[in-house]
């Protein structure tokens, strides 16, 4: 008995020993600049080889039994970090990662073909099979998220001339974010949550709108941003050319893409703990073409595209464009096919940038309705924007980010301030032609005055209701 009691009494200590040796670290990598989540960074016990990545939203966790005191943090494209913590004690570590000139380390050649270029062979060879193009039809559940910034790029420009009438209400209103305390200012944000049907032949597409929510200190009354955002979701890298901003850039896995790309086989890991991969760093030939660079992940046994990490940089003259950078996380679905599951996609303007994020569920394949059921691209429920915070969070795929919280709460405020609602309707009324006054839509503001030798003077006074007039 006395042998039995012993035995459990050292079960016990050892269990309290492994438990306070226990170091646990948590928490999500963010682009300093950008507040997008950074997927799949490397996160490592500083002098050991317990390490993990980050998940498509950008989380990681890690654990270990008496380890180093500090992690880093690395990506390619970003600079390192180095983040003390403390040992025995579960913490969340939450780090933004500043982009860094991009380069690639050293690269050892050896003879013989490079292994990526073999590679991407088998990628060509499979391609057709897992295309979303062999399918005669497919349908999906799509949920959006757009938020749009009016952002400082120096921290010391407080006299731009197009903020300086504002300069107020930026540093009340602004969003502090970065380790430089950047400020930037919500304007706009947006989610949706749609059914989107594809029939091949005859091609046909359409789209039903079904929820909308939004707020801004313009646009709040309309669907606009809804429409734009839900066209940018198309995007589909396993196709040779990806259009952007009217312009079509080459895929990394286009079959041109040697002759505009440099490939580095880099290493193989699981994702998602089912997907054995490659992973390889693409790197463009001429910074000046068409072209992105980053990291893609091939999937073993299919040789299908399953994540990639990319950007084009300024270099590619997109007019006021400085930075792009597009994230997409595939998963196969009926006989095959990869769907781009999730995307993330941000654009750095001047001051203005503007970040989204889309999921697909509910993914049906090969089975068409009759062409006559397509009879429209786009349709919107009359009840879209009738839904409350119950709905969206169920229908959510994701929480709301912190700077998407943040956007929400800053945007309620800003349109208590008098001069920027005003200013922001203007900007309104010279886009949509009319000036909002609630229900009631003045305009159009272009045909308010004329003038001519024979008539002199004249003015038109007119108008539309709008969406609120039904409620």
């Amino acid at each position: 008995m006395q042998k039995v009691f012993l035995s459990a009494f050292l079960l016990f200590q050892l269990s309290c020993y492994i438990v306070r040796a226990q170091t646990v670290v948590e928490g999500k990598i963010t682009d300093a600049q950008t507040f997008e989540p950074v997927v799949f960074a490397a996160v490592v016990f500083v002098g050991t080889n317990i390490g993990t990545t980050t998940d498509f939203d950008g989380n990681y966790s890690l654990s270990g039994v008496e380890v180093s005191d500090s992690i880093i943090i690395s990506f390619i494209g970003y600079e390192r970090k180095i983040i003390g913590i403390k040992q025995d004690t579960v913490q969340t570590v939450d780090v933004e990662l500043h982009p860094a000139v991009y380069a690639l380390g050293e690269v050892i050649v050896t003879p013989g073909e490079n292994p990526a270029h073999r590679l991407l062979r088998k990628v060509w060879e499979n391609s057709d099979n897992n295309s979303i193009e062999k399918l005669s039809a497919y349908q999906y559940e799509n949920y959006s998220r757009s938020t749009v910034f009016l952002r400082k790029f120096n921290k010391n420009a407080d006299n731009e001339k197009g903020l300086k009438p504002y300069a107020k209400e930026f540093d009340s209103f602004a969003v502090k974010t970065g380790e430089e305390n950047l400020p930037a200012l919500p304007s706009y944000i947006s989610e949706s949550l749609s059914d989107n049907y594809y029939l091949k032949s005859p091609k046909r597409e359409f789209i039903h709108i079904k929820a909308t929510n939004s707020n801004g200190i313009a646009f709040e009354n309309t669907d606009m941003v809804a429409q734009l955002v839900s066209k940018q979701e198309k995007l589909y890298f396993p196709d040779n050319n990806i259009p952007i901003l009217d312009k079509n850039f080459i895929s990394p896995v286009s079959r041109f893409g040697l002759m505009y790309y440099k490939y580095y086989l880099t290493d193989s890991l699981f994702l998602d703990d089912k997907y054995y991969c490659y992973e390889v760093n693409v790197v463009p030939k001429r910074e000046e073409d068409p072209v992105f660079h980053g990291t893609i992940w091939i999937h073993d046994t299919t040789y299908a595209l399953k994540r990639l990490s990319v950007e084009v940089t300024k270099q590619a003259e997109l007019n006021f464009i400085q930075r792009i950078k597009i994230q997409q996380d595939y998963e196969p679905f009926g006989s095959g096919a990869w769907f781009a599951v999730k995307t993330r996609f941000m654009v750095d303007a001047v001051n203005i940038f503007a970040t989204s994020y889309s999921r697909k569920s509910k993914i049906y394949t090969d089975q068409p309705f009759d062409p006559g059921f397509y009879g429209s691209e786009m349709k919107i429920s009359f009840n879209s924007r009738d839904h409350g915070e119950e709905y969206w969070e169920e229908n959510r795929r994701n929480s709301l980010d912190r700077i998407d919280s943040l956007a929400w709460s800053g945007i309620d405020s800003l349109k208590q301030n008098n001069k920027v609602r005003i200013s922001a309707k203007l900007v309104e009324a010279s886009i949509k032609g009319y000036y909002n006054f609630g229900w009631f839509e003045g305009g159009p503001i272009f045909l308010v005055y004329n003038h001519n030798k024979v008539e002199g003077n004249r003015f038109r006074i007119g108008g539309r209701t709008n969406i609120d007039f039904s409620k």
